[in-house]
């Protein structure tokens, strides 16, 4: 399962569901007010990949080891139709990846 950071818009979830059953944002769990400690603990207890634009979960899965798993999205400015479409046409990469021994996956364009 994801769990969309909230430098993700919320829609995604949403619009993402029917590709990845399960992927919530942070929002939807009242974590968005949250630190990036409260919400890789709460990933890694619930059994959610986190999926960011931020490098700072990289830093934590150094530190940390995975799970969690971070999805790192480095898109720069893209629209959230065009993040969503290259989510979609991630989606062997990403689900490949879910089930594999990495704990980073990084997708950029």
């Amino acid at each position: 399962m994801i769990l969309l950071d909230n430098n993700i818009t919320p829609r995604l979830s949403e619009e993402l569901e029917e590709v990845y059953p399960g992927i919530i944002h942070v929002s939807q769990i009242s974590l968005e007010r949250a630190g990036d400690i409260e919400v890789w603990e709460y990933a890694k207890q619930e059994g959610f990949h986190i999926m960011t634009k931020d490098k700072d979960f990289v830093a934590l899965l150094n530190q940390k080891g995975h799970p969690p798993k971070i999805i790192w999205l480095q898109l720069g400015n893209c629209t959230n139709k065009e993040i969503k479409a290259i989510i979609k046409r991630q989606e062997t990469s990403i689900k490949y990846f879910m089930t594999s021994d990495k704990g980073v996956l990084k997708i950029s364009i």
